[in-house]
Formats: structure tokens, C-alpha cells, sequence
């Protein structure tokens, strides 16, 4: 497996090869790989968020939204609901916790309450390594098996993002876009207790992405990539879009490998 490509790409040549799916002509290779490396990046981080919402552990730029407000109450508060301020972040969640037979319950109860649906919703600014953009991310998710004793519990639902002024620096270069997506979880395994079960053990989450240029010649143009994140129970990774593979670190939020 290739180490991911760290040479610049010409930001004019890049626009210049991206015009829009139905009329321009098509991206050579490079191009394609760096735009598909941008999305991947951006889904990414995205899905680390996302990892942090299901109360996943709290990595080098998380939210701090792991289960619970501290390690002592970690057991008994799998989810924290209200509004939160981290990293130049607003994260607002709400959540609605019902029984076995459907109930509404007025709180999370560890042996009773079987399900729960979590809407989230994160924007602010995002600054990473050679990374920075705006963005407005909205989570619809719901959770089951959650009654009793557990040894697991499952995550499904569906998300809508924007990134605007996503911009990208490699060496010298720079590429810059607005980017709306829309995301499908589906079947997130998640091991309990989360503090010997770090990450998911399964599920993907399935994103359609659209890329509008910004800036330079081709000001307005835009690219659709899809995207499929799959979970193995490891903090690494694959991120697939379109043709292409990527290794990325849910911990340090960083794509460390090209696949090809």
C-alpha cells in the first residue's frame, strides 16, 4: 500500500481540469485523487464526530462528549443531552428515552429504558492540520438494545452536513470549496462497557457528497463523490470514495494512508 502522496497539485491546474459533472472534462488522476483526499478528509472528520455523539472516547480534537460528564458517572450516563461549547464548537443535543413497550420515559433508565433517539446538531469553525472550514452538521440517530444488561447496542439514522470555505493547503498549494452532504448510519455496533470497547466493532456510515468550487476560474462548479466508511472495532479506518481508498484516524482525525 502506496504512503499517501504529500506533493503539491497546482491549485490552477486542479481548477482548470474541474468543471462541472455533465459539461466539463474529466479530472486527471492527481486531480481526482486530491479531491477525493479532501472529501475523504471532510467525511472523516465528520464520522469522528459522530463516533464522539454514540459516546465513543474523546481523541485529540474531540468534543468532549464521551459517555457520561466524568469517569464516575460514566455507567449510569451513556448520554449527554444540553448544549455544549468546545474548540470554537456548539454542540446541542436532545434526547427521547422510551421503554420496551414504546413508552416515552421522562429519563434514561439503565434497566428499563430500550431505546432512545438522539438529535444532534454541531456547528462552529474547524481548524486542523492543514484543514479549516465552517461547518453545520445535523444528526438524526436512534439506539437500541439498550435494556438490561447489555454487551451491545446499535445506532442507525441519518445526517445532513455543510463545510463552507473548506480550504485545503498541501505545501504551497491550496484548493477551496463549499460542500453539502447527505449520511446514512446504518447498524453502528458499539461494545459496552464503551471504556473496554473504544470503538465500533461494525457498521458503515454512507455518505453523497457535493463539491462546489470556490474561487479561481471555475468559480461555481461543481463534483459529486460517494463516500463508505466502514467500522472494524479499530480507530483506523477505510473511507472509500469513489474509486478510491483511504486509511483515517479516528483518534488524531488525520488520513495516514493511501490505499489507492
Amino acid at each position: 500500500m502506496p504512503n499517501i502522496r504529500t506533493g503539491a497539485i497546482g491549485f490552477a491546474l486542479f481548477l482548470a481540469g474541474c468543471a462541472g459533472d455533465a459539461t466539463g472534462p474529466d479530472l486527471t488522476p492527481l486531480q481526482s485523487l486530491a479531491l477525493n483526499r479532501d472529501v475523504a478528509l471532510i467525511a472523516a472528520d465528520a464520522a469522528s464526530q459522530d463516533v464522539e455523539i454514540i459516546g465513543g472516547p474523546v481523541g485529540t480534537f474531540g468534543l468532549g462528549l464521551g459517555a457520561g460528564t466524568d469517569a464516575a458517572e460514566e455507567p449510569n450516563h451513556p448520554f449527554r443531552c444540553g448544549t455544549h461549547e468546545r474548540d470554537h464548537l456548539t454542540i446541542v443535543r436532545s434526547c427521547t428515552f422510551k421503554d420496551a413497550a414504546g413508552a416515552t420515559q421522562s429519563g434514561y433508565d439503565p434497566l428499563t429504558t430500550a431505546s432512545a433517539a438522539v438529535h444532534a446538531e454541531i456547528d462552529g469553525e474547524i481548524e486542523r492540520e492543514n484543514w479549516s472550514a465552517s461547518v453545520h452538521r445535523v444528526r438524526e440517530l436512534t439506539v437500541t438494545g439498550l435494556a438490561g444488561t447489555e454487551t451491545q447496542r446499535t445506532w442507525n439514522g441519518t445526517g445532513t452536513g455543510t463545510a463552507t470555505r473548506s480550504r485545503h493547503r498541501e505545501n504551497a498549494e491550496i484548493r477551496q470549496y463549499d460542500i453539502s452532504a447527505t449520511s446514512v448510519i446504518t447498524n453502528v455496533v458499539v461494545g459496552v462497557p464503551r471504556s473496554e470497547n473504544e470503538w465500533p466493532l461494525s457498521g458503515t456510515i454512507a455518505k453523497q457528497v457535493t463539491i462546489t468550487i470556490t474561487g479561481g476560474p471555475h468559480d461555481g462548479e461543481t463534483r459529486t463523490r460517494t463516500v463508505l466508511i466502514t467500522f472494524n472495532g479499530t480507530q483506523f479506518v477505510p473511507i472509500k470514495v469513489n474509486d478510491n481508498t483511504f486509511t483515517f484516524d479516528l483518534k488524531i482525525r488525520r488520513i495516514i494512508r493511501d490505499d489507492g
